[in-house]
């Protein structure tokens, strides 16, 4: 992950943390979960950066993100009437005729 696209990924996590402020904001939800989960697929929990001192190790807490992750899908499902869309859709052939 380059440092520009966890640059970006940041600043969507950071511009959408405030979905359930108010109202609640769908739009702002969705994408917060999105770049959670980019991050936290893209992001290793520990890294090395190689510097003019020698090597520098960065842990980056999977858990948090993860936890924020859990708390939007789980406000999502509670709030997105269309996430509602996804409950199996009961048929019935009984009218039907050859």
């Amino acid at each position: 992950m380059t440092s520009e696209e966890y640059e970006a990924l940041d600043a969507a996590i950071q511009a959408n943390a405030d979905y359930d402020d108010g109202a609640g904001d769908i739009t702002k939800a969705r994408a917060l979960k999105a770049a959670c989960r980019k991050l936290l697929a893209l992001r290793p929990a520990r890294s090395q950066r190689f510097a003019t001192g020698g090597p520098n190790l960065i842990d980056f807490n999977h858990v948090a993100i993860a936890k924020v992750l859990d708390e939007v899908t789980a406000w999502l499902a509670d709030n997105d009437s269309s996430a509602s869309g996804n409950e199996p859709v009961q048929l019935s052939f009984e009218e039907l005729r050859s």
